[in-house]
């Protein structure tokens, strides 16, 4: 069984130096008798075998291609991931008072309205004099 262990890694950006041409690693299988024998990287475009002497050394500092398109650093983009993540949490957290889901909402195909406040509101308004709707009214109400 040969070494799986190869320096390029599927989906790597490289120029292959067999048809010249700015391409990816296609990371292929060799399989005989239903086991895994070979794995071997080969260019996306012409198909060729790429030999491990063939692969240039990562460059660990490059940033990700998100961050290359915005211009941004990695540090700032883990900082952008963690706060975006920390808001969802927030809002799955915290207590809504959505419109649709209090007792006061009237719904109609028209206009829907607050029958406390006698407006018209969409469903996913917020309201502070907000009365959730009990299990025993699932909705539906006969005013």
């Amino acid at each position: 069984m040969s070494e799986n262990a190869s320096k390029f890694i599927d989906g790597q950006k490289i120029v292959c130096p067999h048809c010249g041409k700015h391409s990816v690693v296609k990371l292929r299988h060799r399989i005989e008798n239903f086991k895994l024998v070979e794995t071997y990287p080969t260019c996306a475009l012409c198909q060729k075998r790429l030999s491990d002497e063939q692969a240039k050394p990562s460059d660990e500092n490059k940033p990700s291609a998100l961050a290359a398109l915005l211009g941004i650093s990695e540090e700032d983009e883990k900082q952008r991931k963690k706060a975006r993540d920390n808001e969802k949490k927030a809002l799955l957290d915290g207590e809504h008072h959505f419109c649709k889901d209090c007792r006061n909402y009237i719904k109609h195909p028209f206009l829907s309205r607050c029958g406390l406040h006698n407006h018209g509101v969409e469903p996913m308004d917020d309201c502070t004099d907000f009365e959730p709707l009990s299990h025993k009214d699932d909705g539906e109400k006969n005013e």
